[in-house]
């Protein structure tokens, strides 16, 4: 290979270099820009809203029932359950003995035995 062969190589190498080396600043200095275009601030406000919008479903979040409120609810219900239904049990017994006690009543009183 010649030296001028060489030589022209180097040279477009380094003219390649810097064409990368000015496309890289140029991006660098755009991007900069960009967030004071309209677009940006767009997209600035939308990011702004997006995470206002989080922390108020955070917060909802903070005030929901967890898995274990569910359950110790389940639980009280479920032991309201068994009272109600004792005490329904033990309402229809009191229910048999007035009717019973009205029957005897009413037996005596007609003069029966």
């Amino acid at each position: 290979m010649s030296q001028a062969f060489l030589i022209f190589f180097a040279t477009a190498s380094l003219i390649c270099s810097l064409a990368a080396l000015g496309v890289a600043f140029a991006t660098f200095m755009r991007a900069g820009r960009w967030k004071d275009t309209d677009d940006g601030k767009s997209v600035a406000a939308k990011f702004s809203d997006h995470d206002r919008r989080l922390a108020e479903i955070a917060a909802e979040q903070k005030s929901l029932a967890t898995k274990a409120d569910i359950s110790r609810l389940k639980a009280e219900v479920e032991g309201l359950e068994k009272i109600v239904n004792i005490r329904a049990s033990e309402g229809i017994r009191a229910t048999e003995n007035v009717d019973a006690a009205v029957n005897r009543l009413e037996t005596y009183l007609r003069g029966g035995k």
